[in-house]
């Protein structure tokens, strides 16, 4: 005999194992199979399906594993090591805070060349000092509709407080700065004065990127007076130079007078 009897050669679970296994056998099994034995005399796991069982252990859920954690060592906080995480955070936090601040500047950078590509006159192939700083005027103006409808909103009456308090302050104090650079050191304006400058920035699509391919050009106020100056302190001395010439001629044709007709003058 192959096997003597189950108890002789198995442990108890894989007898349990084996009677659940025939359970699911595809083959009909006479009625002594149920007994414990079959008709040969041979075991119950003889004859079982073993492809059956196997399926059967195989889709049984697997118990998960846990996850083994370590513990992490305690830094001391006067430790070197603690020192160096130190200064790395510190580090990384001052590149994050740069680049943010490159990053916003960038964009207010690209908002102003922005509005005023939108104000050049596509007909314009060139624009002078007076027509640059005619756009820097607009440009400090560009708020004005919006502090109307600010201040007609706080009119109202019976209303407490003030709106947009905050934003209107932001407002105030920008248009303060830039109108004071733009009355002292000079306001920096994409160059349009000169033409191939002025071709270049008709081009830009609004990339932040191309920026560096802009050049940029400082005017003031001063700069506008001075050529208006100048261009005043050259008419009188055009007229100087007409009122001259006038008198020379008079002399020359005084000069011009034959000596007989002066004798019959005197005469």
């Amino acid at each position: 005999m192959l096997f003597k009897t189950a108890q002789e050669t198995l442990p108890g679970d894989i007898q349990t194992f084996i009677r659940i296994a025939e359970l699911l056998s595809v083959s009909s099994a006479p009625a002594e199979q149920k007994l414990g034995r079959t008709a040969s005399g041979l075991p119950l796991y003889s004859t079982c399906n073993w492809e059956n069982i196997h399926r059967f252990f195989s889709d049984m859920p697997k118990a998960q594993k846990g996850k083994v954690v370590e513990k992490k060592k305690v830094i001391h906080p006067y430790s070197r090591k603690a020192g160096y995480l130190a200064r790395e955070a510190a580090k990384q936090e001052r590149k994050d805070r740069q680049k943010n601040e490159k990053a916003l500047k960038l964009d207010v950078i690209g908002k102003k060349l922005l509005w005023f590509q939108d104000q050049l006159d596509p007909s314009k192939a060139e624009y002078t000092k007076q027509d640059a700083c005619e756009l820097i005027e607009r440009y400090l103006h560009r708020f004005d509709s919006e502090l109307e409808q600010i201040e007609l909103a706080n009119s109202i009456k019976g209303r407490k407080g003030r709106l947009h308090g905050s934003r209107e302050n932001v407002i105030k104090q920008t248009i303060e700065r830039e109108r004071a650079l733009y009355e002292g050191s000079g306001f920096e304006i994409p160059d349009i004065i000169n033409t191939k400058h002025l071709r270049t920035f008709r081009e830009w699509t609004g990339d932040l990127k191309k920026l560096p391919n802009i050049k940029m050009r400082k005017l003031s106020s001063e700069s506008l007076t001075g050529t208006q100056k100048d261009a005043e302190e050259s008419l009188p001395e055009d007229m100087e130079e007409d009122t001259t010439g006038g008198g020379s001629d008079v002399e020359s044709e005084e000069s011009s007078v034959s000596p007989g007709k002066a004798a019959e003058d005197n005469s």
